[in-house]
């Protein structure tokens, strides 16, 4: 039977009834007597959707719906299903629509269609259960306030310049809107800790702990007006301590520190410490390297969590709890300080942190920064003077490659967290490269090469390491260690590494040790051209100069003294025209004292180098700002010795020099030994007897024999 009903029959029944489409999104319709219309709109072509209501209202009457293929009936724009609770179409259609093919079809299978719609039912409610959260975040989002709290903390990290005084601008202007009426509410302490944060994070350090004083004194004048709303909190306070930290502030941050347990114990639990606040403090210690009160406050904080369990106070237990941080930064501080017995001290603190690990407290974990840390305590234990004795220097190498198997050995266990990296690896190299053993640089450089090929196969070579390595090859007496520190310094220029003037000279000193001075004289002409082209982190020093001295002083050259020479001028050239970067310092004209001294050839030549010498020594002697040393007076007694013949000028020049050496308090065994080999036991006998003193041996005078006032200022340990 072939229906004949206009669309906008059709139309006029389904708005009668009270149908509303919706073409936002899929959606159930009622028609006001039990029937349930399903609409899903894909896109918004309103033509489609109409034809599809002629094509259900049997307007084609060949049946056209049914004749299309699969493909179509999948492209269809809008597609109308609909169930009833009673098993039957509304009074006004059911007539009309009975003998409709598609419809029969539809109603043959209304059970199955009513489980796909409970099907879809039930998914939606999942789906609006998963996103409940998200949807309420948004819906928040829309509040005025939590608005202007998320541009405040854009504002404070976005680094624009100028964000915090920025920040701080919007803060004002919405409280002053808000006071005139024009703004729904006020900031909150989050705002205000937003723009306190936005100060602790710019650049402008210095000022950063005023302007973060000036708002929490704000905060704290607000609050006590009765606005509740902007009353510090922990994280109001935290920001202060660690911008503190940032200015090396230590002491002032421990007072806030106390202030902020005080108040804790007299009832305001909302700002009491956590364990930000004491890492915090601990870092502040740490930065201006002083462990051992960093260590205290750690000890502190360990004594207060446990006193908060055993009196059944759960929340300051859980609120204050070391960690792996808080350890870490201890041991840090330990590292990087230059006190005596630091790297026991480490290594004491490492182990404690090992056995609270192994009876259970695993926020305490040691990780690979922990092993770094107490290994390069261990690296510098030369730098901290806890001993010169090379067996007890070695027996800290040792106890830095031991910490580093054990860490390896557990990696390779199972434990992710110990996968050594370029950090560790650096600390071990740089142990070794200070260390006094023969075979430390080949051993740093197969830990590199470990390094590369095993662990850090896709990460980019580290500069510290090749530095270290270069450094180990600077110290070593190896026979190709110069060869090996320049193919090492070629490999980071070529792979854009950035070696800095500290890497050149390593280099410089590797070489000077195996006689390359005029390799060593290249480098520096080298780095003089980079400079020159804009490489600032290679500019030429006064240590690059030195060692490149140092290095003729070393060499076999016979014109090494004009070389060394000619180095100086220059340096003093420089110096003359306001540079300080080159400007000679003792160890300068010790070297080129030392490089005459060393000096050898033909008569000629050696009558320069005496004058060189001598020339030099009284410069020293001059200027004011160069302060002679115990090396200095051996120096020139050793090229009196070595390049001035025995006679009457010979031993004059030899007296004055020693009685200058008196006066200044700088005799010590070295120059009593120097002095002995160049005018013999007779004439030192002679020398002493001028100055008032008889020794009461006739050989080997020993530097405590003589009068404490020759010897008063013997404590430098300027070196060649």
């Amino acid at each position: 039977m072939t229906v004949s009903i206009s669309k906008w029959v059709l139309y006029s029944i389904f708005m009668r009834e009270g149908v509303v489409a919706i073409f936002n999104r899929p959606c159930f319709l009622n028609s006001g007597n039990g029937d349930y219309f399903f609409v899903q709109r894909q896109r918004d072509q309103y033509e489609k959707y109409n034809e599809m209501y002629m094509k259900t209202a049997g307007l084609y009457s060949d049946h056209v719906w049914a004749q299309e293929n699969d493909e179509e009936k999948n492209n269809m724009t809008e597609t109308v299903k609909y169930h009833s609770r009673d098993h039957g179409f509304h009074d006004i259609m059911s007539q009309n629509l009975a003998d409709f093919p598609p419809i029969l079809e539809l109603k043959e299978k209304k059970i199955r269609t009513n489980e796909k719609i409970k099907e879809r039912i039930r998914k939606r409610k999942k789906r609006d259960h998963n996103q409940n959260t998200r949807e309420k975040a948004i819906a928040k989002g829309r509040d005025p306030l939590i608005s202007l709290n998320i541009n405040l903390d854009f504002l404070a990290k976005s680094g624009q310049k100028n964000s915090a005084r920025r920040a701080e601008e919007l803060l004002l202007r919405i409280e002053a809107l808000h006071g005139e009426g024009y703004y729904p509410v006020k900031p909150d302490r989050v705002s205000y800790n937003a723009v306190m944060n936005a100060h602790a994070i710019s650049s402008d350090v210095e000022n950063s702990v005023l302007e973060i004083k000036r708002l929490l004194r704000r905060m704290e004048d607000l609050s006590d007006l009765g606005n509740d709303n902007v009353k510090p909190n922990i994280v109001s306070y935290n920001t202060l301590i660690t911008s503190l930290a940032q200015n090396n502030k230590a002491e002032e941050a421990e007072q806030y520190l106390i202030k902020m347990e005080k108040t804790y114990q007299n009832g305001a639990t909302e700002i009491g410490p956590n364990t930000i606040t004491f890492n915090s403090c601990i870092n502040a210690y740490a930065r201006v390297k002083q462990p051992q009160k960093a260590e205290d406050v750690l000890r502190r904080m360990i004594a207060i969590s446990v006193k908060a369990s055993e009196s059944g106070n759960d929340r300051q237990r859980d609120d204050i709890k070391a960690n792996t941080i808080t350890f870490n930064t201890v041991l840090h501080a330990w590292a990087v300080s230059k006190k005596r017995g630091s790297a026991t001290r480490a290594q004491r603190l490492f182990d404690h942190m090992k056995k609270l690990y192994q009876a259970g407290n695993y926020d305490v974990k040691p990780d690979v920064f922990s092993y770094a840390s107490v290994i390069s305590a261990l690296a510098k234990t030369g730098d901290n003077h806890i001993t010169k004795n090379i067996e007890v220097d070695s027996s800290f190498v040792e106890r830095a490659l031991n910490l580093f198997d054990e860490m390896e050995r557990l990696f390779v266990a199972g434990d992710e967290d110990l996968r050594p990296n370029a950090v560790v690896f650096s600390a071990v190299i740089n142990a070794l490269a200070r260390s006094q053993r023969k075979d430390s640089a080949r051993q740093a450089h197969d830990l590199l090469l470990k390094m590369k090929n095993q662990y850090c196969k896709n990460e980019k070579d580290d500069m510290i390491c090749y530095s270290s390595l270069i450094g180990a090859y600077s110290r070593s007496e190896e026979k190709y260690a110069a060869e090996f520190a320049v193919e090492l310094l070629n490999h980071m220029v070529n792979n854009d590494l950035r070696p800095n003037s500290q890497t050149y000279c390593s280099v410089i000193t590797a070489l000077g040790r195996h006689d390359k001075a005029e390799e060593a004289q290249m480098i520096l002409e080298d780095m003089e051209i980079m400079f020159a082209s804009g490489n600032d982190d290679v500019q030429p020093n006064t240590i690059i100069f030195n060692a490149v001295i140092g290095a003729w002083a070393r060499s076999s050259d016979i014109l090494k003294v004009d070389k060394a020479q000619s180095l100086l001028q220059r340096m003093e050239a420089e110096s003359a025209k306001g540079s300080t970067m080159n400007e000679p310092d003792i160890i300068t004209y010790n070297s080129v004292i030392n490089t005459a001294a060393n000096s050898f050839g033909s008569r000629k030549l050696k009558k320069k180098a005496i004058l060189v010498a001598m020339d030099n020594f009284k410069k020293v002697l001059f200027f004011d700002n160069i302060q002679q040393t115990s090396i200095t007076y051996f120096l020139c007694v050793k090229a009196i010795r070595k390049l001035r013949s025995p006679g009457t000028t010979h031993d004059e020049i030899l007296s004055k020099v020693f009685k200058l050496c008196c006066r200044d308090g700088l005799v010590n065994q070295r120059i009593l030994t120097q002095l002995e080999m160049t005018c013999g036991d007779k004439k030192m006998k002679q020398m002493m007897a001028s100055l008032g003193f008889s020794p009461s041996k006739s050989f080997s005078l020993s530097a405590k024999e003589i009068p404490n006032e020759w010897k008063a200022h013997v404590h430098d340990n300027t070196v060649v």
